[in-house]
């Protein structure tokens, strides 16, 4: 079994990602959304490119942010 099924979600969250792990996490995002794409029969246009691109900002942002101390506000 792997090893991180056995992790809770809140153990998992505790982990600080690094800058690898959402580039990393990122690049997956952009190939998935690029494959869902293709399945659709639909083509990769420019546009679908910066349709992409904006998605895979926009995760990586929700990434970094999941990282951020859950009472950031609380001043």
């Amino acid at each position: 079994m792997n090893a991180d099924l056995m992790h809770s979600p809140e153990d998992q969250a505790a982990e600080t990602l690094t800058l690898s792990d959402v580039t990393v996490g990122a690049a997956n995002y952009m190939l998935g959304y690029l494959q869902m794409t293709i399945s659709a029969d639909q083509s990769i246009t420019p546009a679908k490119w910066r349709e992409a691109l904006i998605e895979t900002v926009e995760f990586q942002h929700r990434t970094i942010a999941l990282q951020q101390p859950l009472d950031r506000h609380a001043d």
